[in-house]
């Protein structure tokens, strides 16, 4: 098993912001090399954490590094276990080097990712990563889920009033409602029972792709369970977590092209976000407050269930 990679100080800058980003949804996230991908991911088989938003990655490594070999048995993929924290301390010695190279090593019997640089001075710095090098049953840690296609997909040039927004409607409740209509708005809206706030976006690129003949049927109902008229194209909305999307929108702190939202009522909101020069992508996963509701109810009654056995 080998891996050796070089990266300008610019391209590895940009993966450290990257994994910033994954400090701040976990403390652990796993991250697979193949010899064309660098897959990221923190979610809950691989930090523990249960109520983090799950988040993937994927970086072209033809863009980061202009020098990069992987051997392993494997079909030539190497998955690992690190804390960013652990990443993100030893890059700051590293800032003014003009390349970093990458590497998979050995030392007192214990796996790590070696950094080694060189700066203008002619000083070497060598920095040594925990890692756990884990078995090819786990490297599925990485995939996304398999879901359908979203009702609607959103698309934003500039989150930052979107994010903005979403911080503030967090002081009023714990969860916010998004709505998608076909006609290029968007709506976030929050409610205390007394007091209601409402935020519309307008002008926005709002796509709808082409739906099965059983998810059209689903997508023609409106959240509240009522039929779209005749030649009526539904809304689309998600219930989620104030504090999630805020965190999934924190993430567009990187340098990116577009923000997208992928909607599917009451199941799930998807914060798409699209890396700047083609570099990759970042994937954030939303569950919707009703379904996570409804999960919650099928594990009661699986107790309640279990408990009647055992009488």
């Amino acid at each position: 098993m080998r891996f050796r990679a070089k990266a300008g100080c610019e391209q590895f800058q940009f993966l450290a912001d990257s994994f910033q980003q994954f400090q701040k949804l976990s403390d652990k996230c796993t991250v697979k090399f193949t010899p064309d991908y660098i897959f990221v991911a923190a979610n809950e088989a691989a930090s523990g954490a249960n109520d983090g938003v799950p988040a993937y990655a994927k970086f072209d490594q033809n863009i980061l590094f202009f020098d990069y070999r992987i051997e392993a048995r494997a079909e030539n993929t190497i998955c690992l276990e690190m804390q960013p924290a652990h990443l993100l301390r030893a890059t700051r010695a590293l800032k003014e080097t003009p390349e970093i190279t990458l590497a998979l090593t050995k030392k007192r019997g214990n796996a790590k990712l070696t950094l080694t640089a060189k700066d203008t001075r002619g000083v070497d710095y060598i920095q040594d990563i925990p890692v756990t090098v884990l078995p090819p049953d786990e490297h599925d840690r990485t995939d996304e889920p398999m879901l359908s296609v979203p009702e609607k997909i959103v698309t934003f040039k500039d989150p930052i009033a979107l994010k903005t927004v979403v911080d503030r409607m967090k002081g009023f409740d714990k969860f916010l409602t998004v709505t998608a209509f076909p006609s290029e708005r968007l709506c976030l809206s929050v409610g205390t029972g007394i007091v209601d706030v409402i935020t519309q976006f307008a002008g926005l690129e709002i796509i709808q792709p082409a739906l099965a003949d059983g998810e059209q049927e689903d997508a023609d109902n409106h959240g509240d369970g009522q039929q779209a008229k005749k030649g009526e194209q539904a809304a689309s909305i998600v219930r989620v977590d104030c504090k999630q999307l805020s965190q999934a929108l924190g993430v567009s702190a990187i340098r990116h092209e577009s923000i997208s939202f992928c909607l599917t009522t009451d199941y799930v909101l998807i914060v798409y976000i699209k890396l700047h020069n083609q570099t990759g992508q970042f994937t954030l996963y939303l569950q919707s407050a009703e379904r996570e509701d409804a999960m919650e109810e099928d594990d009661d009654d699986d107790d309640d269930d279990a408990n009647l056995d055992e009488e």
